[in-house]
C-alpha cells in the first residue's frame, strides 16, 4: 500500500481568478477507491505516515513537471524530515511548491534547517486548509509561506453567508502582512468565484474551474466566465 506504484497522480489546475491565466497544478494522488484523506489519518495513527508521504512524493516526483505553472505538491510536517531536495533533482525547484497539509504534526520550531535547504534550492512552500484557530494557522505564521490556501468550509456559499465576509477579509489581511499569495480552494459554484474577486482573492481552484484530471489541460487560459463585479453581502 505504502509503493509509490500504488498510486496515480491527477492534476487540479489552480486559476488566476481576475486574469483567468493558469498559476499551475496541485498534483492529487489516488489509490483506486482508497479515500486519501482518511488513509493519511490512519496513517498518522498508525506512526507510518512518513512512509505514505515519501510514496507520495516519489509517485509525484517520477509524473514530472506540467509544461507550465507551478506544481503544488502535498507534504506533512511529520513527513518533510524524511524528504530530500535530491529527490527532486531532476526537476526545476523553482516551479515547485511544497504545501502543508494538516495531517501528522511535528514541532514546527523543528523544521526550520529542513525548510531552509528546500528554499535555497528555489522551492516554494504553501500552507493548506487555513481558518482562523488551529495548528495551520500557527504553521503559517512560523515558516511564512509563499501561499495560503484557504480552508474550502469558509468558500462554501461564501456568496450568501455574510459572516465569512469578515473572516476572508481577516485571512487576505494575514496574508498581506505575511506576503503571502491568497488562494481559494474548493470552489464549486460560480457565484462563489465572483465572490472571491471581489473580495480581492487572486486565485482558486475548484470544480467548478476545474476537475481532477490524470492528465495536464491543453490550455492555459481559463474558460470559465467569472463575474468581475459581483455584490458583497
Amino acid at each position: 500500500m505504502l509503493s509509490e506504484n500504488n498510486f496515480k497522480v491527477y492534476y487540479q489546475p489552480i486559476w488566476n481568478l481576475k486574469n483567468k491565466k493558469l498559476l499551475g497544478y496541485e498534483a492529487l494522488i489516488r489509490n483506486g477507491s482508497v479515500d486519501i484523506g482518511r488513509l493519511f489519518r490512519e496513517a498518522s495513527k498508525l506512526g507510518i505516515i512518513d512512509q505514505l508521504d515519501v510514496a507520495s512524493f516519489n509517485s509525484i516526483v517520477k509524473a514530472g513537471l506540467p509544461p507550465n505553472g507551478l506544481l503544488f505538491i502535498n507534504i506533512t510536517a511529520s513527513g518533510l524530515p524524511f524528504l530530500s531536495p535530491e529527490l527532486a533533482r531532476n526537476l526545476t525547484m523553482e516551479r515547485m511548491v511544497l504545501e502543508f497539509t494538516e495531517y501528522g504534526y511535528k514541532n514546527i520550531q523543528d523544521l526550520g534547517v529542513i525548510l531552509e535547504k528546500w528554499r535555497n534550492k528555489g522551492v516554494k512552500l504553501a500552507v493548506d486548509d487555513l481558518k482562523p484557530g488551529g495548528d495551520q494557522l500557527k504553521l503559517a505564521l512560523a515558516i511564512k509561506p509563499d501561499y495560503i490556501k484557504i480552508d474550502r468550509s469558509l468558500v462554501n456559499n461564501c456568496h450568501l453567508q455574510g459572516n465569512k465576509k469578515a473572516l476572508l477579509e481577516w485571512i487576505v489581511a494575514l496574508c498581506g502582512q505575511l506576503n503571502a499569495e491568497v488562494i481559494a480552494e474548493g470552489i464549486e459554484r460560480i457565484e462563489e468565484a465572483g465572490f472571491l474577486v471581489e473580495m480581492d482573492i487572486e486565485y482558486g481552484q475548484g470544480y467548478v474551474l476545474g476537475r481532477p484530471e490524470p492528465a495536464w489541460r491543453e490550455e492555459n487560459t481559463m474558460t470559465v466566465l467569472v463575474p468581475l463585479a459581483y455584490k458583497i453581502v
